[in-house]
């Protein structure tokens, strides 16, 4: 009879265990549906500017026509699909997808930082003098998107810590994947290189185009993918190393109250 009656008390324990597990799930889950419409915000934004950037350049930049160079698809678009697309993670009944909406939202601060920095410091991509409307653009995208990533670090939304970084890999994975299908596809219309790893020409990247030429271009696109994933990697390691001396101060002055 005690043994019977142990058994009910243990199934118990593990039933209030489970029922506190799921309301913190759900907690976790309420607020981070509102530290995440910002982003999905910005994400919309960027998805217009984008739309408006297209129109700007068929209709007055090349006077209607189109050069796929400026197919919407460099690894700078991708926070505009990926945030988007997070927003709709954000719904009540996608609540199980939390570890997709991490790899998104770590993806969105590593590459993302990565990305918008590297644009803003080589900026020639995206300058054009003679049409003012358009370089504005180029600013105002890569500094959303570097804000974007701050927003992300600053709140603890993506992954912390350094181990989990692999968990953007099979994103970014994809991005290169489909970037290199619609640089076949689109080939035959124009230069499309998104990515900036069409298999058809030296890289257009500084530093890389020489080492092609070395080397040759598969072998290049390699070695730059894996450099733009160690420079994602070194943002994700310094962001977590920040946080965790952040953390590591604070306890250490509750601990000397």
């Amino acid at each position: 009879m005690m043994d019977e009656i142990d058994k009910i008390d243990k199934l118990n324990k593990i039933n209030k265990i489970n029922k506190i597990d799921r309301m913190d799930e759900k907690d976790s889950f309420s607020v981070e549906r509102k530290l995440g419409r910002p982003i999905f915000m910005v994400s919309v934004l960027l998805l217009l500017l984008e739309c408006w950037k297209q129109w700007y350049l068929y209709h007055v930049y090349f006077g209607g026509g189109y050069d796929v160079w400026y197919l919407p698809f460099q690894l700078c678009s991708t926070p505009m699909y990926l945030g988007t697309f997070y927003g709709w993670l954000l719904r009540p009944e996608n609540a199980g997808y939390g570890s997709l909406r991490k790899a998104i939202l770590t993806y969105l601060q590593d590459f993302g930082l990565l990305g918008g920095i590297a644009a803003l410091i080589v900026h020639d991509g995206f300058t054009h003098p003679d049409f003012p409307l358009l370089t504005l653009h180029g600013y105002v995208w890569h500094i959303l998107m570097v804000l974007m990533a701050l927003y992300i670090a600053v709140h603890h939304m993506a992954a912390q810590r350094i181990k989990t970084f692999p968990i953007v890999l099979p994103l970014f994975a994809i991005g290169c994947i489909l970037a290199e299908i619609l640089n076949v596809i689109f080939h035959p219309y124009g230069d499309c290189d998104m990515f900036y790893i069409s298999p058809y020409h030296l890289s257009s990247q500084i530093v890389f185009h020489e080492l092609d030429a070395v080397i040759g271009r598969p072998l290049g696109i390699i070695i730059y993918l894996m450099t733009v994933v160690l420079g994602a990697f070194l943002i994700h390691t310094g962001i977590c190393l920040l946080q965790q001396g952040r953390e590591g101060l604070g306890r250490s002055a509750l601990g000397s109250r």
